[in-house]
């Protein structure tokens, strides 16, 4: 697999159309079932941000995570390694409550086991991102990442 990165604005979603809400001071831990997508950006329709389907393992979950700079970064760092996705676990952790003070922590291992049905999982995912991806006239949504 491979997961390619490209710098876009991040444009909220939190907790909407089945986005995961970053809660400051608290962790989530995800599987990245899906490559980035470009995804529509509820505060400039214009433009768009970048995410991914993953799934919540406390939310026992697919959601879709928008991929601030730090999440992609790290990542796409891990993809270089060409781990066994069904098997990588990112912890993320926010801190701050604003725009200028907020950062996000990820530290990423390895489980014992693969994810049950991460087959299937990944298709969920697949589904559930195509809802909300960001697309002009003339411009398909275009997948940058992972291929499975």
């Amino acid at each position: 697999m491979e997961f390619l990165f490209e710098e876009v604005t991040s444009g909220g979603g939190a907790g909407k159309d089945g986005f995961v809400r970053f809660v400051a001071g608290t962790d989530v831990q995800v599987v990245v079932l899906t490559g980035a997508r470009k995804t529509k950006n509820r505060y400039n329709e214009s433009k768009a941000k970048l995410s991914c389907g993953i799934w919540n393992i406390k939310e026992k979950k697919v959601q879709i995570m928008d991929l601030k700079s730090t999440i992609g970064d790290v990542i796409k760092m891990v993809a270089a390694t060409k781990p066994d996705w069904s098997k990588t676990v990112f912890t993320i952790k926010r801190t701050g409550t604003g725009q200028t003070d907020t950062r996000y922590t990820v530290i990423n291992s390895q489980a014992a086991n693969s994810m049950p049905d991460f087959e299937a999982r990944c298709k969920e995912a697949d589904e559930l991102i195509s809802k909300v991806l960001f697309s002009q006239p003339d411009e398909e949504a275009q997948i940058l990442g992972i291929k499975i």
